[in-house]
């Protein structure tokens, strides 16, 4: 116990006059960013032009970035699924006769073709949805940029 010193006793929060007590948190959309701008304005009273002006460049750019990312994760899924299409696929089996040593070609070639109807079946069946997800992403961009410019 030599040497050791009383623990000091955290200090109590200190306040300005106005009493603020406003939680900053890291936006996530432009909405927040601008409901920060107002909370801002509201304990302030006049917030400078150029303040003004930086929160709202800023709530734009997050609204553009989201709708970016959100873009960039429909053709990550698009082409998922694409590549999933591609992806070879493995060997089937041949049904063999079991009184013969080797398999017959024709028996092989019927295989073959077996698997590759299989394979096209499979991709006409998800066509529709490769061009379901690419007509959906123009029909949002031509949403967005017609809310985005409708005048009032």
């Amino acid at each position: 116990m030599v040497g050791k010193l009383p623990r000091q006793q955290t200090p109590e929060p200190t306040t300005d006059s106005k009493g603020c007590f406003t939680v900053w948190y890291t936006p996530k959309k432009g909405k927040d960013v601008l409901d920060q701008l107002r909370a801002i304005s509201s304990q302030e009273g006049a917030v400078p032009r150029n303040i003004r002006t930086l929160f709202g460049k800023t709530s734009k750019a997050l609204d553009l970035k989201s709708v970016e990312i959100a873009s960039l994760r429909h053709n990550n899924k698009d082409l998922e699924k694409q590549l999933e299409v591609l992806k070879p696929q493995g060997r089937t089996t041949v049904a063999r006769d079991p009184n013969d040593i080797f398999l017959e070609i024709e028996q092989i070639i019927e295989a073959r073709e077996a698997a590759e109807a299989s394979a096209k079946r499979y991709e006409q069946r998800h066509a529709k949805d490769f061009l379901e997800g690419a007509m959906e992403i123009g029909r949002r961009s031509m949403e967005d940029m017609q809310f985005e410019w409708q005048l009032e």
